[in-house]
């Protein structure tokens, strides 16, 4: 167990994702405490969290700019992430450590910045963005991964928390979390928009041509 564990923001909203998320009919995904949301939800919150948490803490600035489409033919509006000078301190590998990573003094559309951090295409590219959070909690020592083989061959993978790590975190910050959220949905409704249409973007250009729409087991 790693000593003195922490968590951010992403990954306790990933931990107690059923107090954000519900399963869907369809498309779920298992957290590592056992229960089942629905991956799109989850992936949506979880990736404005982090974008949200490093604007936060000064990390970044998102702007709203015209972007020009087909040609110069189509404009529209779009969110931009360009990076800030404020200090950060994530742990390392993190969502938080490796988006702010990817920000640069230009700005760059979220679309992209997430199309990069996904770095594969995937025919559940929402289950794609959870395990990459994940597996940065597998990195760090504080999840255990487990492969599901069938015939010596690896089919899937899941990720469980160890109780005494659990026991060992310090008490979740939630009510931040939901706070953030909640002010970026009602007091900049159209930044947030723009941030949810740009991660929609950046997971659909990861979708793999034979994935079609489902996102998950049952």
């Amino acid at each position: 167990m790693t000593e003195n564990p922490e968590l951010t923001p992403s990954e306790q909203l990933l931990l107690h994702g059923e107090e954000f998320a519900t399963k869907g009919l369809v498309g779920n995904v298992r957290l590592p405490q056992g229960g089942k949301v629905a991956a799109d939800k989850i992936g949506e919150l979880l990736l404005a969290n982090v974008f949200l948490t490093i604007e936060q803490a000064g990390g970044i600035e998102l702007l709203v700019e015209e972007q020009k489409r087909l040609f110069g033919l189509m404009k529209s509006d779009t969110l931009f992430v360009k990076r800030a000078t404020g200090k950060t301190a994530w742990p390392v590998p993190s969502a938080e450590s490796l988006i702010h990573g990817l920000a640069r003094s230009e700005p760059v559309p979220v679309a992209d910045i997430l199309y990069d951090w996904l770095a594969e295409s995937h025919g559940m590219p929402w289950n794609l963005a959870v395990t990459k959070i994940e597996e940065c909690l597998v990195q760090r020592g504080l999840l255990l991964e487990e492969a599901h083989k069938l015939l010596g061959k690896t089919m899937s993978r899941s990720y469980r928390m160890d109780p005494g790590t659990l026991a060992a975190l310090p008490p979740a910050d939630l009510a931040t979390t939901r706070q953030r959220l909640e002010d970026c949905r009602t007091q900049r409704p159209d930044l947030w928009k723009l941030l949810l249409k740009g991660i929609h973007q950046g997971i659909n250009r990861r979708r793999a041509e034979d994935g079609g729409d489902y996102d998950g087991d049952d």
